[in-house]
């Protein structure tokens, strides 16, 4: 069954939430994990595009911004609604709603700022996770 972990960030600036973004996304790949990152906002996976590529400079993620599934970066950013390739292990999710295709990842990562808005739509994330029967993993951040 699918893993997912809620982290919930004390800080709501959308820089300071990027950030952690690429913190979890470095930690992950450095376990040897291949990740899809979607977001429905295309302004957003650029923000986070160039922060992934100075997010330190001792790293190297390999992403890239793409709609197409063969895609073989094993990092990859989806603004459209498809459905990435099952090779993905772990989904980050930037998105207000549940993705119909999440149960095709080993885990689920969603990354929630202190703002308002955010933590509501977070909340509305976990019931359908919870009310499906997934064990949730919390983590105060």
């Amino acid at each position: 069954m699918t893993q997912v972990d809620f982290y919930l960030l004390s800080r709501q600036e959308n820089k300071a939430w990027l950030l952690f973004v690429c913190y979890l996304t470095e930690k992950i790949y450095s376990l040897g994990y291949k990740i899809a990152i979607h977001s429905p906002k295309q302004w957003q996976l650029q923000q986070l595009d160039n922060l992934l590529w100075q997010y330190k400079d001792v790293s190297f993620l390999p992403h890239r911004i793409t709609n197409q599934c063969d895609s073989i970066e094993p990092i990859r950013l989806y603004a459209q609604e498809i459905k990435p390739i099952k090779a993905t292990d772990v989904l980050i999710t930037l998105n207000p709603i549940v993705q119909p295709f999440f149960a095709d990842f080993q885990r689920i990562v969603e990354p929630i700022s202190a703002n308002p808005e955010m933590k509501q739509y977070g909340r509305q994330r976990f019931c359908h996770y919870r009310d499906q029967g997934y064990v949730i993993n919390t983590h105060h951040c």
